[in-house]
């Protein structure tokens, strides 16, 4: 854990503009397997930390590894965080061309059951659907899905974004 603080430790300006963000956290990847999600807040980080943690004991999210904040001295806005296991997710996995434009029709190489690999199918496909139905059942309640909030682990897709949009 005391290299992974060191990594912490080094996190910046620069590093948070490169990193995926969305409308309240920041995803910075430490190593292969280890990320941080970072907030403004200790609030907001507790309240996802939480629905994170439920979601993992039910295998609709992944892993977390308990909280670890950016120490003041660094100045950045987003520096209440908690540490969480890295998953592929979908947007990055999905085929595209030279151009980078996705392939709408053309399967990526990563297998998930009910899923047929394809950008057009994701929205609509029945897995999506049942891990946002099953989260609901556990009293997580969310509506931003898309590609860019699922990864995949073990086969099966999880919910990587346990914030609200508001």
């Amino acid at each position: 854990m005391n290299e992974l603080q060191t990594v912490v430790d080094k996190i910046d300006h620069e590093t948070l503009g490169k990193s995926p963000n969305g409308c309240r956290a920041t995803f910075v990847k430490l190593n292969d397997s280890v990320g941080i999600k970072l907030y403004e807040d200790e609030e907001q980080r507790d309240y996802c930390l939480e629905r994170q943690s439920l979601a993992e004991e039910y295998d609709l999210g992944p892993d977390t590894f308990g909280i670890m904040n950016i120490p003041e001295r660094a100045k950045v806005d987003c520096r209440f965080g908690y540490l969480t296991e890295c998953v592929p997710v979908v947007w990055d996995i999905l085929p595209r061309d030279d151009a980078g434009e996705l392939y709408w029709l053309i399967p990526s190489n990563v297998e998930v059951e009910g899923w047929d690999g394809t950008y057009q199918s994701f929205e609509t496909c029945k897995a999506v659907n049942e891990l946002y139905q099953k989260l609901a059942e556990i009293g997580i309640h969310l509506c931003d899905v898309h590609d860019e909030n699922v990864g995949i682990k073990n086969g099966r897709f999880v919910c990587i974004d346990f914030g609200e949009l508001y």
